[in-house]
Protein backbone atom coordinates (compact mmCIF):
# COMPACT_ATOMS: atom_id res chain seq x y z
CA UNK A 1 0.00 0.00 0.00
CA UNK A 2 2.96 2.43 0.53
CA UNK A 3 4.29 1.64 -2.91
CA UNK A 4 3.05 4.10 -5.62
CA UNK A 5 1.99 1.33 -8.06
CA UNK A 6 1.59 -1.63 -5.51
CA UNK A 7 2.07 -5.04 -7.23
CA UNK A 8 -1.07 -7.25 -7.67
CA UNK A 9 -1.32 -10.22 -4.69
CA UNK A 10 -3.05 -13.45 -5.27
CA UNK A 11 -2.87 -16.20 -2.22
CA UNK A 12 -3.32 -19.87 -2.91
CA UNK A 13 -4.58 -21.33 0.23
CA UNK A 14 -4.47 -25.41 -0.08
CA UNK A 15 -5.20 -27.90 2.10
CA UNK A 16 -6.44 -31.62 1.43
CA UNK A 17 -9.59 -31.29 3.60
CA UNK A 18 -12.70 -30.00 2.13
CA UNK A 19 -14.46 -29.61 5.54
CA UNK A 20 -11.71 -27.14 6.57
CA UNK A 21 -11.25 -25.41 3.19
CA UNK A 22 -15.02 -25.02 3.34
CA UNK A 23 -15.21 -23.31 6.61
CA UNK A 24 -12.05 -21.32 5.73
CA UNK A 25 -13.62 -19.68 2.66
CA UNK A 26 -16.39 -18.84 5.39
CA UNK A 27 -14.37 -16.07 6.48
CA UNK A 28 -15.62 -15.92 9.98
CA UNK A 29 -13.66 -16.08 12.90
CA UNK A 30 -15.02 -16.52 17.04
CA UNK A 31 -14.88 -12.86 18.93
CA UNK A 32 -12.29 -14.25 21.02
CA UNK A 33 -9.61 -13.31 17.61
CA UNK A 34 -9.33 -9.84 19.69
CA UNK A 35 -7.66 -11.18 21.98
CA UNK A 36 -4.68 -12.29 19.80
CA UNK A 37 -5.21 -9.81 16.76
CA UNK A 38 -4.73 -5.67 17.10
CA UNK A 39 -7.57 -3.35 17.26
CA UNK A 40 -5.70 -1.55 14.32
CA UNK A 41 -6.06 -5.25 12.00
CA UNK A 42 -9.61 -5.77 13.46
CA UNK A 43 -10.76 -2.54 12.37
CA UNK A 44 -8.90 -2.47 8.62
CA UNK A 45 -9.40 -6.45 7.96
CA UNK A 46 -12.95 -7.08 9.77
CA UNK A 47 -16.53 -6.27 10.29
CA UNK A 48 -17.45 -7.50 13.18
CA UNK A 49 -21.23 -8.96 13.17
CA UNK A 50 -23.55 -11.52 14.85
CA UNK A 51 -21.75 -14.27 15.62
CA UNK A 52 -18.19 -13.23 15.13
CA UNK A 53 -15.87 -11.28 12.87
CA UNK A 54 -16.13 -11.51 9.00
CA UNK A 55 -12.97 -10.56 6.83
CA UNK A 56 -13.53 -7.90 4.81
CA UNK A 57 -14.26 -8.36 0.99
CA UNK A 58 -11.12 -7.18 -0.29
CA UNK A 59 -9.30 -9.41 1.50
CA UNK A 60 -11.18 -12.36 0.70
CA UNK A 61 -11.05 -11.53 -3.04
CA UNK A 62 -6.98 -12.05 -3.06
CA UNK A 63 -6.99 -15.61 -1.23
CA UNK A 64 -8.39 -18.55 -3.62
CA UNK A 65 -9.00 -21.81 -1.88
CA UNK A 66 -8.17 -24.69 -3.81
CA UNK A 67 -7.91 -28.90 -2.83
CA UNK A 68 -4.24 -30.20 -3.30
CA UNK A 69 -2.78 -32.81 -2.63
CA UNK A 70 1.34 -32.09 -2.29
CA UNK A 71 2.26 -35.32 -3.03
CA UNK A 72 -0.26 -36.93 -6.03
CA UNK A 73 -1.16 -33.61 -7.30
CA UNK A 74 0.70 -31.42 -10.01
CA UNK A 75 2.55 -28.34 -8.17
CA UNK A 76 1.83 -24.90 -8.84
CA UNK A 77 4.49 -22.90 -10.70
CA UNK A 78 6.12 -19.49 -10.65
CA UNK A 79 5.18 -18.92 -6.86
CA UNK A 80 7.15 -15.96 -5.09
CA UNK A 81 6.97 -17.53 -1.44
CA UNK A 82 5.70 -21.39 -0.35
CA UNK A 83 4.36 -21.68 3.55
CA UNK A 84 4.05 -24.84 4.63
CA UNK A 85 4.83 -24.38 8.28
CA UNK A 86 4.59 -28.05 10.24
CA UNK A 87 3.45 -30.19 7.80
CA UNK A 88 6.84 -32.07 6.59
CA UNK A 89 6.85 -33.41 10.11
CA UNK A 90 3.87 -35.65 10.13
CA UNK A 91 5.10 -36.87 6.82
CA UNK A 92 7.95 -40.14 6.60
CA UNK A 93 11.80 -39.19 5.35
CA UNK A 94 10.94 -40.39 1.69
CA UNK A 95 8.08 -37.90 1.00
CA UNK A 96 9.69 -35.08 2.39
CA UNK A 97 12.48 -35.77 0.20
CA UNK A 98 9.71 -36.21 -2.51
CA UNK A 99 8.61 -32.94 -1.82
CA UNK A 100 11.44 -30.63 -0.70
CA UNK A 101 12.09 -30.84 -4.57
CA UNK A 102 8.47 -30.40 -5.85
CA UNK A 103 8.60 -26.94 -3.54
CA UNK A 104 12.21 -26.27 -5.71
CA UNK A 105 9.83 -26.93 -9.13
CA UNK A 106 6.75 -24.47 -8.20
CA UNK A 107 9.18 -21.44 -6.79
CA UNK A 108 10.32 -19.09 -8.95
CA UNK A 109 13.99 -18.04 -9.24
CA UNK A 110 15.15 -16.18 -6.12
CA UNK A 111 11.68 -17.46 -4.84
CA UNK A 112 11.32 -18.12 -0.63
CA UNK A 113 10.35 -20.69 1.17
CA UNK A 114 9.07 -20.74 4.37
CA UNK A 115 9.52 -24.01 7.23
CA UNK A 116 7.96 -24.74 10.70
CA UNK A 117 10.29 -24.36 13.40
CA UNK A 118 10.50 -28.15 13.44
CA UNK A 119 11.61 -28.69 9.84
CA UNK A 120 15.03 -28.36 8.28
CA UNK A 121 16.80 -28.49 4.79
CA UNK A 122 19.83 -29.89 5.59
CA UNK A 123 19.63 -32.80 3.00
CA UNK A 124 18.79 -30.48 0.18
CA UNK A 125 21.61 -27.89 0.38
CA UNK A 126 22.31 -28.13 -3.10
CA UNK A 127 18.09 -26.70 -3.88
CA UNK A 128 18.09 -23.96 -1.12
CA UNK A 129 19.73 -21.31 0.69
CA UNK A 130 19.47 -20.74 3.71
CA UNK A 131 18.03 -17.02 4.49
CA UNK A 132 17.10 -17.14 8.50
CA UNK A 133 17.65 -20.53 10.05
CA UNK A 134 15.94 -19.15 13.11
CA UNK A 135 12.96 -18.71 11.11
CA UNK A 136 13.38 -21.59 8.84
CA UNK A 137 13.49 -19.19 5.66
CA UNK A 138 15.18 -20.42 2.89
CA UNK A 139 16.08 -19.02 -0.76
CA UNK A 140 16.12 -21.21 -3.42
CA UNK A 141 18.91 -22.12 -5.64
CA UNK A 142 18.91 -22.00 -9.46
CA UNK A 143 19.73 -25.51 -9.65
CA UNK A 144 18.71 -28.10 -12.40
CA UNK A 145 19.95 -31.41 -10.81
CA UNK A 146 19.89 -34.12 -13.70
CA UNK A 147 18.37 -37.97 -12.98
CA UNK A 148 20.79 -40.14 -11.71
CA UNK A 149 22.85 -41.99 -13.47
CA UNK A 150 25.04 -41.33 -16.48
CA UNK A 151 25.74 -41.96 -20.03
CA UNK A 152 29.05 -42.38 -22.02
CA UNK A 153 27.78 -42.88 -25.05
CA UNK A 154 29.58 -40.42 -27.82
CA UNK A 155 27.37 -37.74 -29.83
CA UNK A 156 26.33 -39.46 -33.10
CA UNK A 157 28.10 -37.94 -35.93
CA UNK A 158 25.72 -36.46 -38.74
CA UNK A 159 25.70 -39.57 -42.10
CA UNK A 160 27.85 -37.49 -44.60
CA UNK A 161 26.17 -40.05 -47.45
CA UNK A 162 22.90 -38.04 -47.34
CA UNK A 163 20.71 -38.38 -50.88
CA UNK A 164 19.63 -34.97 -50.01
CA UNK A 165 20.62 -32.50 -52.85
CA UNK A 166 19.78 -28.97 -51.45
CA UNK A 167 22.16 -30.47 -48.60
CA UNK A 168 25.75 -28.30 -48.30
CA UNK A 169 28.09 -30.28 -47.44
CA UNK A 170 30.68 -27.44 -46.98
CA UNK A 171 27.94 -26.74 -43.97
CA UNK A 172 27.87 -29.92 -42.88
CA UNK A 173 31.82 -30.69 -43.01
CA UNK A 174 32.24 -27.29 -40.87
CA UNK A 175 29.64 -28.56 -38.09
CA UNK A 176 31.07 -31.98 -38.19
CA UNK A 177 34.51 -30.43 -37.50
CA UNK A 178 33.19 -28.37 -34.51
CA UNK A 179 31.57 -31.21 -33.09
CA UNK A 180 34.86 -33.48 -33.40
CA UNK A 181 36.95 -30.79 -31.76
CA UNK A 182 34.51 -30.23 -28.96
CA UNK A 183 33.99 -33.81 -28.48
CA UNK A 184 37.62 -35.23 -28.58
CA UNK A 185 40.04 -32.42 -27.85
CA UNK A 186 38.32 -29.96 -26.08
CA UNK A 187 38.76 -30.94 -21.36
CA UNK A 188 36.13 -32.84 -19.94
CA UNK A 189 34.16 -30.70 -16.84
CA UNK A 190 31.53 -30.91 -14.82
CA UNK A 191 29.08 -27.78 -13.09
CA UNK A 192 29.09 -28.12 -9.35
CA UNK A 193 27.30 -25.88 -6.10
CA UNK A 194 29.16 -24.86 -3.26
CA UNK A 195 28.83 -28.12 -1.63
CA UNK A 196 30.45 -29.98 -5.04
CA UNK A 197 26.78 -31.32 -5.74
CA UNK A 198 26.43 -32.29 -9.77
CA UNK A 199 24.29 -29.46 -11.61
CA UNK A 200 25.91 -30.24 -15.29
CA UNK A 201 28.30 -32.45 -17.09
CA UNK A 202 29.59 -32.54 -20.07
CA UNK A 203 30.10 -35.24 -22.69
CA UNK A 204 32.97 -38.30 -21.84
CA UNK A 205 33.64 -36.86 -18.55
CA UNK A 206 32.12 -39.97 -17.19
CA UNK A 207 35.45 -41.97 -17.80
CA UNK A 208 36.68 -39.66 -14.72
CA UNK A 209 34.04 -41.18 -12.29
CA UNK A 210 34.03 -44.17 -10.38
CA UNK A 211 30.64 -44.32 -8.31
CA UNK A 212 30.59 -46.91 -5.34
CA UNK A 213 27.86 -49.04 -5.33
CA UNK A 214 24.57 -48.83 -2.91
CA UNK A 215 22.36 -45.67 -2.75
CA UNK A 216 23.11 -42.59 -5.19
CA UNK A 217 25.97 -39.55 -4.63
CA UNK A 218 25.54 -36.79 -6.13
CA UNK A 219 28.54 -35.30 -4.60
CA UNK A 220 31.51 -35.44 -7.16
CA UNK A 221 34.22 -35.57 -4.45
CA UNK A 222 32.64 -38.88 -3.66
CA UNK A 223 32.51 -40.44 -7.20
CA UNK A 224 35.77 -39.10 -8.78
CA UNK A 225 38.03 -41.78 -9.32
CA UNK A 226 40.57 -42.63 -6.19
CA UNK A 227 43.45 -41.05 -7.77
CA UNK A 228 41.89 -38.11 -7.88
CA UNK A 229 40.28 -37.39 -5.01
CA UNK A 230 43.47 -35.74 -3.43
CA UNK A 231 44.15 -33.08 -6.25
CA UNK A 232 40.06 -32.17 -6.79
CA UNK A 233 39.75 -32.04 -2.76
CA UNK A 234 42.76 -29.39 -2.89
CA UNK A 235 41.74 -27.55 -5.57
CA UNK A 236 38.14 -26.81 -4.90
CA UNK A 237 38.33 -25.64 -1.35
CA UNK A 238 40.60 -23.50 -2.32
CA UNK A 239 38.89 -22.07 -5.03
CA UNK A 240 35.68 -21.90 -2.60
CA UNK A 241 37.74 -20.30 0.16
CA UNK A 242 39.67 -17.31 -2.01
CA UNK A 243 36.79 -17.40 -4.77
CA UNK A 244 39.07 -17.49 -8.25
CA UNK A 245 40.32 -20.06 -10.18
CA UNK A 246 43.16 -22.49 -8.97
CA UNK A 247 45.23 -25.13 -10.58
CA UNK A 248 46.01 -28.42 -10.10
CA UNK A 249 48.70 -29.85 -12.68
CA UNK A 250 50.00 -33.22 -10.53
CA UNK A 251 47.04 -35.73 -10.91
CA UNK A 252 47.20 -39.00 -12.71
CA UNK A 253 44.88 -41.43 -13.61
CA UNK A 254 45.81 -45.11 -14.33
CA UNK A 255 43.61 -46.85 -17.85
CA UNK A 256 44.87 -50.00 -18.69
CA UNK A 257 48.35 -50.38 -18.22
CA UNK A 258 48.66 -46.59 -18.61
CA UNK A 259 49.59 -43.78 -16.69
CA UNK A 260 47.78 -40.32 -17.60
CA UNK A 261 48.82 -37.06 -16.39
CA UNK A 262 45.52 -35.04 -15.57
CA UNK A 263 45.37 -31.57 -14.57
CA UNK A 264 42.29 -29.96 -12.22
CA UNK A 265 41.22 -26.90 -12.70
CA UNK A 266 38.53 -25.29 -10.27
CA UNK A 267 36.96 -22.11 -11.64
CA UNK A 268 33.87 -20.00 -9.71
CA UNK A 269 31.08 -18.76 -12.29
CA UNK A 270 30.48 -15.25 -10.75
CA UNK A 271 29.23 -14.16 -14.09
CA UNK A 272 25.91 -15.33 -13.33
CA UNK A 273 25.19 -12.87 -11.23
CA UNK A 274 23.08 -14.08 -8.75
CA UNK A 275 25.37 -15.63 -5.97
CA UNK A 276 24.99 -19.04 -7.07
CA UNK A 277 28.10 -20.26 -5.81
CA UNK A 278 28.30 -22.68 -9.07
CA UNK A 279 32.09 -23.95 -9.86
CA UNK A 280 33.07 -25.54 -13.27
CA UNK A 281 35.44 -28.63 -12.36
CA UNK A 282 37.78 -29.59 -15.66
CA UNK A 283 39.89 -32.02 -16.08
CA UNK A 284 42.55 -31.74 -18.74
CA UNK A 285 44.98 -34.34 -20.27
CA UNK A 286 48.41 -33.49 -19.99
CA UNK A 287 49.77 -36.65 -21.65
CA UNK A 288 50.82 -39.96 -20.78
CA UNK A 289 54.07 -40.20 -17.91
CA UNK A 290 57.37 -41.42 -19.01
CA UNK A 291 56.07 -40.56 -23.13
CA UNK A 292 57.21 -37.73 -25.44
CA UNK A 293 53.48 -36.40 -25.23
CA UNK A 294 53.63 -35.60 -21.50
CA UNK A 295 54.85 -31.83 -20.66
CA UNK A 296 57.80 -31.03 -18.64
CA UNK A 297 59.50 -34.57 -19.11
CA UNK A 298 61.83 -35.57 -16.68
CA UNK A 299 66.16 -35.91 -18.12
CA UNK A 300 66.36 -38.88 -16.85
CA UNK A 301 67.89 -42.33 -18.02
CA UNK A 302 64.90 -43.95 -16.62
CA UNK A 303 62.59 -42.17 -18.01
CA UNK A 304 59.60 -44.04 -16.79
CA UNK A 305 60.63 -44.39 -12.81
CA UNK A 306 61.69 -41.18 -12.71
CA UNK A 307 58.43 -39.75 -13.63
CA UNK A 308 56.42 -41.66 -11.52
CA UNK A 309 58.51 -41.48 -8.61
CA UNK A 310 58.47 -37.36 -9.10
CA UNK A 311 54.81 -37.53 -9.17
CA UNK A 312 54.18 -40.10 -6.51
CA UNK A 313 56.32 -37.35 -4.77
CA UNK A 314 54.60 -34.73 -5.82
CA UNK A 315 51.32 -35.86 -4.71
CA UNK A 316 53.37 -36.87 -1.32
CA UNK A 317 53.89 -33.41 -1.21
CA UNK A 318 50.49 -31.74 -1.40
CA UNK A 319 48.54 -34.37 0.64
CA UNK A 320 51.31 -33.27 3.51
CA UNK A 321 50.24 -29.75 2.91
CA UNK A 322 46.45 -30.72 2.63
CA UNK A 323 47.11 -32.88 6.15
CA UNK A 324 48.82 -29.63 7.44
CA UNK A 325 45.88 -27.11 6.41
CA UNK A 326 43.14 -29.80 7.76
CA UNK A 327 45.32 -29.76 11.21
CA UNK A 328 45.29 -26.28 11.47
CA UNK A 329 41.77 -26.04 10.68
CA UNK A 330 40.85 -28.68 13.07
CA UNK A 331 43.22 -26.76 15.83
CA UNK A 332 40.97 -23.43 15.05
CA UNK A 333 37.81 -25.55 14.81
CA UNK A 334 38.70 -27.45 18.53
CA UNK A 335 39.23 -23.79 19.94
CA UNK A 336 36.56 -22.61 18.66
CA UNK A 337 34.27 -25.55 19.98
CA UNK A 338 35.75 -24.92 23.42
CA UNK A 339 35.01 -21.55 23.22
CA UNK A 340 31.29 -22.56 22.00
CA UNK A 341 31.30 -25.17 25.01
CA UNK A 342 31.96 -22.45 27.66
CA UNK A 343 29.32 -20.62 26.00
CA UNK A 344 26.87 -23.47 26.11
CA UNK A 345 27.78 -24.44 29.84
CA UNK A 346 27.15 -20.58 30.89
CA UNK A 347 23.76 -20.66 28.90
CA UNK A 348 23.25 -24.36 30.49
CA UNK A 349 23.46 -22.68 34.07
CA UNK A 350 21.33 -19.47 32.45
CA UNK A 351 18.96 -21.75 31.69
CA UNK A 352 18.85 -24.11 35.02
CA UNK A 353 18.53 -20.70 36.78
CA UNK A 354 15.76 -19.86 34.12
CA UNK A 355 13.96 -23.18 34.53
CA UNK A 356 14.29 -23.19 38.17
CA UNK A 357 12.13 -19.40 38.30
CA UNK A 358 9.91 -20.43 35.43
CA UNK A 359 8.87 -23.77 37.96
CA UNK A 360 8.89 -20.90 40.62
CA UNK A 361 6.47 -18.90 38.27
CA UNK A 362 4.74 -22.18 37.27
CA UNK A 363 3.77 -22.86 40.85
CA UNK A 364 2.43 -19.48 41.55
CA UNK A 365 0.40 -19.26 38.43
CA UNK A 366 -0.69 -22.71 39.21
CA UNK A 367 -1.43 -21.46 42.50
CA UNK A 368 -3.04 -17.93 40.96
CA UNK A 369 -5.25 -20.44 38.67
CA UNK A 370 -6.41 -22.51 41.86
CA UNK A 371 -7.62 -19.40 43.43
CA UNK A 372 -9.41 -17.75 39.98
CA UNK A 373 -11.12 -21.15 39.97
CA UNK A 374 -12.24 -20.92 43.65
CA UNK A 375 -13.46 -17.53 43.11
CA UNK A 376 -15.36 -18.54 39.94
CA UNK A 377 -17.18 -21.77 41.79
CA UNK A 378 -17.77 -19.36 44.46
CA UNK A 379 -19.71 -16.58 42.39
CA UNK A 380 -21.22 -18.77 40.27
CA UNK A 381 -22.48 -20.71 43.59
CA UNK A 382 -23.27 -17.19 44.75
CA UNK A 383 -25.20 -16.64 41.45
CA UNK A 384 -26.83 -19.65 41.50
CA UNK A 385 -28.13 -19.47 45.24
CA UNK A 386 -29.49 -15.55 44.98
CA UNK A 387 -32.21 -17.04 43.29
CA UNK A 388 -32.60 -13.70 41.69
CA UNK A 389 -32.71 -13.73 37.86
CA UNK A 390 -29.46 -11.84 36.11
CA UNK A 391 -28.17 -11.29 32.60
CA UNK A 392 -25.17 -9.53 31.94
CA UNK A 393 -25.12 -7.61 28.47
CA UNK A 394 -22.41 -5.93 26.47
CA UNK A 395 -22.43 -2.49 24.86
CA UNK A 396 -24.00 -4.19 21.72
CA UNK A 397 -26.96 -5.81 24.06
CA UNK A 398 -25.72 -9.24 23.36
CA UNK A 399 -25.66 -11.99 26.11
CA UNK A 400 -22.14 -12.29 27.95
CA UNK A 401 -23.64 -14.28 30.93
CA UNK A 402 -26.67 -15.16 33.02
CA UNK A 403 -27.56 -17.00 36.43
CA UNK A 404 -29.99 -20.12 36.01
CA UNK A 405 -33.03 -18.45 37.17
CA UNK A 406 -32.55 -16.26 34.03
CA UNK A 407 -34.04 -19.30 31.80
CA UNK A 408 -37.11 -19.01 33.59
CA UNK A 409 -37.72 -15.35 32.03
CA UNK A 410 -36.11 -16.00 28.52
CA UNK A 411 -35.47 -19.40 26.57
CA UNK A 412 -32.09 -19.22 26.46
CA UNK A 413 -29.11 -21.62 27.36
CA UNK A 414 -25.15 -21.81 27.61
CA UNK A 415 -24.97 -21.61 23.70
CA UNK A 416 -26.28 -18.71 23.35
CA UNK A 417 -24.04 -16.76 25.08
CA UNK A 418 -22.37 -13.47 22.55
CA UNK A 419 -25.89 -13.43 21.00
CA UNK A 420 -28.12 -10.31 20.87
CA UNK A 421 -31.02 -10.80 23.84
CA UNK A 422 -33.54 -9.23 20.98
CA UNK A 423 -32.78 -12.64 19.15
CA UNK A 424 -34.59 -14.45 21.99
CA UNK A 425 -38.29 -14.86 23.37
CA UNK A 426 -39.30 -14.13 26.81
CA UNK A 427 -42.06 -15.69 28.99
CA UNK A 428 -43.39 -12.04 30.13
CA UNK A 429 -47.17 -10.73 29.24
CA UNK A 430 -45.06 -7.86 27.65
CA UNK A 431 -41.07 -6.92 28.13
CA UNK A 432 -40.13 -3.38 27.98
CA UNK A 433 -37.80 -2.24 25.53
CA UNK A 434 -34.35 -2.19 26.43
CA UNK A 435 -32.26 1.49 26.67
CA UNK A 436 -28.88 2.08 24.77
CA UNK A 437 -26.30 0.92 27.64
CA UNK A 438 -24.96 4.23 27.53
CA UNK A 439 -27.64 6.17 28.16
CA UNK A 440 -27.85 4.31 31.99
CA UNK A 441 -24.46 4.70 32.25
CA UNK A 442 -24.77 8.26 31.27
CA UNK A 443 -27.78 8.49 33.73
CA UNK A 444 -26.09 7.13 37.12
CA UNK A 445 -29.52 5.53 37.88
CA UNK A 446 -31.34 2.84 37.82
CA UNK A 447 -33.82 2.03 35.55
CA UNK A 448 -36.82 -0.37 36.87
CA UNK A 449 -40.21 -1.14 35.76
CA UNK A 450 -43.07 -3.66 36.21
CA UNK A 451 -42.92 -6.79 34.56
CA UNK A 452 -45.92 -9.59 34.61
CA UNK A 453 -45.33 -12.99 33.66
CA UNK A 454 -47.65 -15.40 31.73
CA UNK A 455 -47.90 -17.89 35.01
CA UNK A 456 -48.82 -14.95 37.16
CA UNK A 457 -45.74 -13.69 39.33
CA UNK A 458 -44.96 -9.75 39.03
CA UNK A 459 -41.32 -8.91 38.38
CA UNK A 460 -39.22 -5.67 38.84
CA UNK A 461 -37.01 -5.77 35.76
CA UNK A 462 -33.96 -3.25 36.96
CA UNK A 463 -31.32 -1.69 35.04
CA UNK A 464 -27.82 -0.88 36.12
CA UNK A 465 -24.70 0.05 34.20
CA UNK A 466 -22.15 -2.85 33.96
CA UNK A 467 -18.06 -1.77 35.23
CA UNK A 468 -14.91 -3.65 34.30
CA UNK A 469 -12.06 -4.40 36.49
CA UNK A 470 -10.38 -1.47 35.43
CA UNK A 471 -13.77 0.60 36.17
CA UNK A 472 -14.66 0.97 32.53
CA UNK A 473 -18.19 1.40 31.91
CA UNK A 474 -19.12 -1.87 29.04
CA UNK A 475 -22.83 -2.47 29.10
CA UNK A 476 -25.12 -2.95 31.84
CA UNK A 477 -26.60 -5.68 34.22
CA UNK A 478 -30.47 -6.49 34.21
CA UNK A 479 -31.84 -8.17 37.12
CA UNK A 480 -35.48 -9.57 38.19
CA UNK A 481 -36.87 -9.97 41.19
CA UNK A 482 -40.17 -11.18 42.44
CA UNK A 483 -42.81 -8.76 44.22
CA UNK A 484 -45.65 -10.99 43.64
CA UNK A 485 -45.57 -10.88 47.49
CA UNK A 486 -45.28 -7.09 47.65
CA UNK A 487 -48.03 -6.77 45.01
CA UNK A 488 -50.65 -8.83 46.90
CA UNK A 489 -49.83 -6.77 49.85
CA UNK A 490 -50.34 -3.66 48.27
CA UNK A 491 -53.64 -4.68 46.80
CA UNK A 492 -54.72 -5.85 50.66
CA UNK A 493 -53.68 -2.33 52.10
CA UNK A 494 -55.90 -0.66 48.91
CA UNK A 495 -58.67 -2.85 49.26
CA UNK A 496 -58.53 -2.44 53.60
CA UNK A 497 -58.34 1.19 52.99
CA UNK A 498 -60.72 2.26 50.17
CA UNK A 499 -63.28 0.04 52.78
CA UNK A 500 -62.45 2.54 55.70
CA UNK A 501 -64.98 5.16 56.21
CA UNK A 502 -61.84 7.48 57.38
CA UNK A 503 -59.38 9.24 54.67
CA UNK A 504 -56.40 7.65 54.52
CA UNK A 505 -52.91 8.77 52.11
CA UNK A 506 -49.24 7.64 51.79
CA UNK A 507 -47.20 10.41 50.97
CA UNK A 508 -42.82 10.15 50.66
CA UNK A 509 -40.75 12.40 52.53
CA UNK A 510 -41.73 15.79 50.76
CA UNK A 511 -45.27 15.04 51.15
CA UNK A 512 -45.77 13.95 47.37
CA UNK A 513 -49.01 11.58 47.87
CA UNK A 514 -48.73 8.22 45.97
CA UNK A 515 -51.70 6.89 47.41
CA UNK A 516 -55.28 8.05 48.24
CA UNK A 517 -58.58 5.75 49.17
CA UNK A 518 -61.83 6.35 47.81
CA UNK A 519 -63.40 8.17 50.92
CA UNK A 520 -60.49 11.40 50.04
CA UNK A 521 -61.87 11.31 46.00
CA UNK A 522 -65.90 11.52 47.42
CA UNK A 523 -64.51 14.17 50.14
CA UNK A 524 -62.89 16.44 47.52
CA UNK A 525 -65.61 15.08 44.97
CA UNK A 526 -62.93 14.60 42.31
CA UNK A 527 -61.77 11.77 40.10
CA UNK A 528 -58.83 9.50 41.13
CA UNK A 529 -57.25 9.95 37.75
CA UNK A 530 -56.76 13.75 38.05
CA UNK A 531 -53.19 15.01 38.33
CA UNK A 532 -53.97 18.53 40.49
CA UNK A 533 -54.03 16.38 43.92
CA UNK A 534 -50.73 15.11 44.00
CA UNK A 535 -49.94 17.32 47.66
CA UNK A 536 -52.37 16.91 50.15
CA UNK A 537 -50.83 20.00 52.00
CA UNK A 538 -52.55 22.43 48.65
CA UNK A 539 -55.86 21.10 50.27
CA UNK A 540 -54.80 22.52 54.27
CA UNK A 541 -56.19 26.16 55.96
CA UNK A 542 -53.67 28.75 56.03
CA UNK A 543 -53.49 28.92 59.21
CA UNK A 544 -52.87 25.22 59.79
CA UNK A 545 -50.05 24.94 57.65
CA UNK A 546 -47.59 26.04 59.48
CA UNK A 547 -48.22 24.04 62.68
CA UNK A 548 -48.83 20.63 60.23
CA UNK A 549 -45.38 21.55 58.43
CA UNK A 550 -43.31 21.74 61.59
CA UNK A 551 -45.26 18.23 62.76
CA UNK A 552 -44.23 16.47 59.74
CA UNK A 553 -40.78 17.59 59.16
CA UNK A 554 -40.42 16.46 63.38
CA UNK A 555 -41.44 12.90 63.00
CA UNK A 556 -39.33 12.72 59.55
CA UNK A 557 -36.39 13.34 61.92
CA UNK A 558 -37.23 11.51 64.80
CA UNK A 559 -39.46 8.77 63.13
CA UNK A 560 -42.06 9.13 65.89
CA UNK A 561 -46.11 9.07 64.85
CA UNK A 562 -47.46 12.59 65.61
CA UNK A 563 -51.32 13.40 66.03
CA UNK A 564 -52.75 16.77 65.43
CA UNK A 565 -55.91 19.14 64.26
CA UNK A 566 -56.63 20.91 61.00
CA UNK A 567 -58.78 22.02 58.87
CA UNK A 568 -59.51 20.60 55.33
CA UNK A 569 -61.31 22.52 52.18
CA UNK A 570 -64.87 21.20 51.63
CA UNK A 571 -65.52 20.53 47.58
CA UNK A 572 -69.14 21.42 48.21
CA UNK A 573 -69.37 24.28 50.52
CA UNK A 574 -66.35 25.56 49.96
CA UNK A 575 -66.07 25.84 53.50
CA UNK A 576 -63.28 24.16 55.65
CA UNK A 577 -63.80 21.07 58.18
CA UNK A 578 -62.41 20.10 61.02
CA UNK A 579 -60.48 17.09 60.95
CA UNK A 580 -58.50 15.17 63.55
CA UNK A 581 -55.43 13.52 61.44
CA UNK A 582 -53.07 11.22 62.71
CA UNK A 583 -49.80 10.42 61.10
CA UNK A 584 -47.67 7.68 61.40
CA UNK A 585 -43.81 7.63 60.09
CA UNK A 586 -42.19 4.85 58.11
Amino acid sequence: EKMPNPPEVQIIATDIDETALNQARKGVYPVTIAEHVSADHLKKFFIKKAGGYHVVKELREIVLFSSHNLINDPPFSQLDLISCRNVLIYLGTHLQKKLIPVFHYALRSNGALFLGTSETLTAHKELFRTINSKHRIAQRKPTAIRAPGFSSSISQVPNLHTTDPNRNHEADLHFIGQRIILDEFSPKYAIVNDECQLVSLSAGVVQYFDPSEGSFQNNLLKIVKPSLRVGLRSSFSEAKKLKRKVSNENSTLKIGDELQWLGITVQPMPQLGDESGLFMVIFQYLGLLGTTEAKHQPNSIDVNSTAVIEQLENELTILREDLDRSVQDLEASNEELKSSNEELLSMNEELQSANEELESSKEEVQGANEALQNSNSDLENLLASTDIATIFLDDSLCIQNFTPMAESIYNINRSDIGRPISHFTHLALSMPNYPNPKLVVRSKNLFEQDVKMKDGPWLVRRLSPYRSSDGVLSGMVITFIDVSHLRAAQDNYQQLASSMPNIIWTADANGVVDYYNERWFEFIDADSNQTDISHWQNYLHPEDLAQCSKLWQESLNSGKNFETEFRFKEHHSGGYRWFLGRAVAT
